[in-house]
C-alpha cells in the first residue's frame, strides 16, 4: 500500500504532538504525588552550576552572480509644490540579467532605489532600496524579494559602494518561508554590471512542506513557475518534485 507524504508528515506531527502532552502530564502528576517538603525541615540547597551548551555553527552557501544591466536606470524625478524638480525622492529603477558564471542560470534583477538624502545633482548619501531576483523555471521558478537602506556614500559617475541587501520575502517552492538570506552588491569595474553574491543560511527551512503546498494549494506556485501559462505543480506526485528538484542546475555551493 502506498503511503503518501502528506500521511507520513501528519502521522509524525500527531505522534510528536502526544509525545510532548504526554511528558508534561507525567511531570503534572509527578508533582502532584511528591509530599511538600514542611518549613521546619526547609534547608538551603548548595548552587549548582547550569553546564553551557555549544552553539552548533551556522552554515552557509553562496551563489555569484554578475548582472549584465540592460540599459542606462530609468530616472524618476519628483516635484517640489513650486513645480520644481527634487533631488530629494528621486528614484531610479535599473534591471538586468543575472548569469551564476559557472552554472549559466539567468536570474531577472531589478533594483529600485529612491534616494532619501544628498545633494544635488549628484551626491547621494543615503538611500533605501527594493530589489527582487526571479527565475522563469518549471515548477521551482519564483521570486526573492530583499531591501537594503541607510548610508550610501555615493557620487554618481563614480563605482558603486559595496551594499547589504536583506531578504524580506519571496515566493515559489524555493523562496516562500524558506530562511534567511542576504544580497552583497558590489562594482564590477564597469558602468554595464555589477555583481551580486547571494548567501543563504543552510539548511533552507520549509522545502518539503513548500512542495506539499505547491501541490495542494491553488495558486501557490507563481507565474514564473508556470509551464506555457499552466500551473504544473498541481497534483504532482512527491516523488516527481524531488526528482526534478534533483535534477536542478542551481546546487548552492558551501563555504
Amino acid at each position: 500500500m502506498k503511503i503518501h507524504m502528506e500521511a507520513v508528515t501528519l502521522l509524525s506531527v500527531l505522534f510528536a504532538t502526544s509525545s510532548v502532552l504526554a511528558a508534561a502530564d507525567v511531570q503534572q502528576q509527578d508533582r502532584q504525588l511528591k509530599p511538600k517538603r514542611s518549613k521546619k525541615s526547609k534547608k538551603t540547597d548548595a548552587p549548582t552550576s547550569t553546564p553551557t551548551s555549544t552553539p552548533t555553527p551556522l552554515e552557509t552557501g553562496t551563489l555569484n552572480l554578475r548582472v549584465v544591466l540592460d540599459a542606462d536606470p530609468i530616472v524618476l524625478v519628483p516635484t517640489t509644490d513650486g513645480g520644481f524638480p527634487s533631488f530629494i525622492g528621486s528614484r531610479s529603477v535599473i534591471t538586468g540579467r543575472a548569469v551564476d558564471i559557472e552554472q549559466f542560470v539567468d536570474f531577472e534583477y531589478t533594483q529600485i532605489c529612491t534616494i532619501t538624502k544628498g545633494t544635488s545633482p549628484i551626491v547621494i548619501e543615503t538611500n533605501n532600496c527594493d530589489i527582487s531576483l526571479c527565475l522563469n523555471a518549471p515548477i521551482f521558478g519564483g521570486c526573492t524579494f530583499y531591501k537594503s537602506g541607510g548610508n550610501f556614500p555615493f557620487t554618481i559617475g563614480q563605482p558603486v559602494p559595496t551594499v547589504i541587501a536583506t531578504k524580506t520575502g519571496g515566493t515559489g517552492v524555493l523562496n516562500f518561508d524558506s530562511g534567511p538570506e542576504f544580497l552583497t552588491i558590489s562594482s564590477a569595474d564597469t558602468t554595464e554590471a555589477i555583481n551580486v553574491a547571494v548567501t543563504v543560511i543552510l539548511p533552507r527551512e520549509s522545502i518539503e512542506r513548500n512542495f506539499m503546498l505547491a501541490e495542494t494549494v491553488p495558486g501557490f506556485c507563481p507565474r514564473e513557475a508556470y509551464v506555457e501559462g499552466v500551473d504544473v505543480c498541481r497534483g504532482m506526485e512527491m516523488a516527481e518534485m524531488e526528482e526534478a528538484m534533483a535534477k536542478m542546475p542551481i546546487q548552492l555551493r558551501r563555504n
